[in-house]
């Protein structure tokens, strides 16, 4: 029977890697003392999600695991490395058979097409019928991925990312209250998206993020 397409994206290993360090978005906020500290290094890690989960990128490495319904799924992946695609690594492909055994697709089986926005994976002789069957089940199919930069490659951020990091951790710092009159305070201001649809990716499908 004909299965509902459905995705799902979890973090299993989060970044160590910061866009922006305490010091810095303490020099852009002119905070001059230490009280704010915990709550400033709160909001370096909500800006910098707020970006990832915006452009569907990976900016630092990071494990990700990708939950899929049927195969058509597993085409895009949902974040990719911003740049160096090298840094891209799929672990592994697992799926649950009709037995309702999980199994590890042999990475023989596919190809991963890097360079692409978002990436793809694809049989790697480009036949759609050496798909194996799927059990009846929510999420039969599991990748295991990597992406984004390494400690060694940190210079290589673009520098709008960490503009754009430095404007959210500002908007949060100054505005603590949820709603100001005429907007809301959740929502990305406008000259933040201006900076970060450069690198924005778009994703096919039905998907829903899930935070670590």
């Amino acid at each position: 029977k004909d299965r509902k397409m459905a995705r799902s994206l979890k973090i299993s290993t989060p970044s160590v890697l910061k866009l922006v360090t305490l010091a810095e978005a303490k020099t852009h906020l002119r905070v001059d003392f230490s009280n704010d500290d915990n709550y400033i290094n709160d909001l370096i890690d909500l800006a910098q999600e707020l970006i990832e989960e915006y452009c569907n990128i990976a900016i630092y490495e990071q494990e990700l695991v990708q939950q899929c319904d049927t195969w058509d799924e597993t085409f895009n992946l949902l974040r990719g490395p911003i740049i160096h695609v090298d840094s891209l690594t799929v672990s592994s492909i697992k799926y649950f058979d009709t037995n309702n055994v999980q199994q590890t697709w042999a990475s023989s089986n596919y190809d991963v097409d890097k360079n692409s926005k978002p990436p793809r994976i694809y049989p790697s002789d480009n036949t759609i019928d050496d798909f194996p069957d799927l059990a009846d089940r929510i999420f039969p199919i599991e990748i295991t991925y990597k992406a984004g930069l390494l400690d060694s490659q940190t210079t290589l951020t673009p520098k709008i990312l960490k503009q754009a990091c430095y404007l959210l951790i500002g908007q949060f710092y100054e505005n603590r209250q949820p709603v100001i009159v005429g907007r809301s305070v959740s929502q990305i201001p406008m000259t933040v998206k201006f900076l970060l649809d450069k690198h924005k990716v778009q994703t096919f499908g039905v998907s829903e993020f899930v935070g670590i």
